[in-house]
């Protein structure tokens, strides 16, 4: 049966072959009758784990419509914006997720870049030798430079969600 879990994995999978370069996931979800929740019922389904989950903080809600859930809130991290999508991404009866949460930190944009590449640096995944650099605006953390396989891309990416002031990662 097909899911929202699935979905993310199938484009996680095509990242893990060898030259794949970029993915553009455009899967979509086509539930069975079974799985079929009404609006009510998904919405309840949606903010009671979003309720109980401790990376997620208070303030985060879920709402659906015909299948599609739609997350609003406001969070200091990246990672709990992630956190979100990710909890409501298994239930049944999800076919997208519309993640507008908003991440907000009073962090100083050279503060944050600092705060990254130290991040990256530590990280064990990401070699010594690296030419990873950062640039951040806004909130937004800006990565430039050459990875050699998804699994150190995804640690870069990953280590820099992670950071105080960290509203969004792009990779270049």
């Amino acid at each position: 049966m097909p899911s929202y879990p699935q979905y993310r994995e199938a484009a996680a999978a095509a990242r893990r072959v060898s030259g794949v370069t970029g993915v553009h996931n455009h899967l979509k979800v086509a539930l069975p009758p079974g799985d079929y929740r009404d609006d009510p019922m998904l919405t309840t389904a949606a903010n009671n784990p979003l309720a109980l989950t401790v990376t997620v903080p208070d303030g985060v809600e879920a709402s659906a419509c015909d299948g599609n859930i739609w997350l609003t809130g406001t969070v200091s991290y990246a990672h709990q914006h992630d956190a979100a999508e990710w909890v409501v991404g298994g239930l049944t009866g999800v076919r997208n997720i519309r993640n507008d949460i908003e991440t907000r930190s009073l962090a100083e944009a050279a503060d944050v870049t600092g705060l990254v590449q130290d991040a990256l640096d530590r990280n064990a995944l990401i070699l010594d030798d690296s030419d990873i650099t950062v640039t951040t605006s806004d909130g937004t953390v800006t990565l430039t430079g050459h990875v050699r396989t998804w699994v150190e891309h995804d640690a870069v990416v990953g280590t820099a969600r992670m950071d105080t002031g960290v509203s969004d990662v792009r990779d270049s």
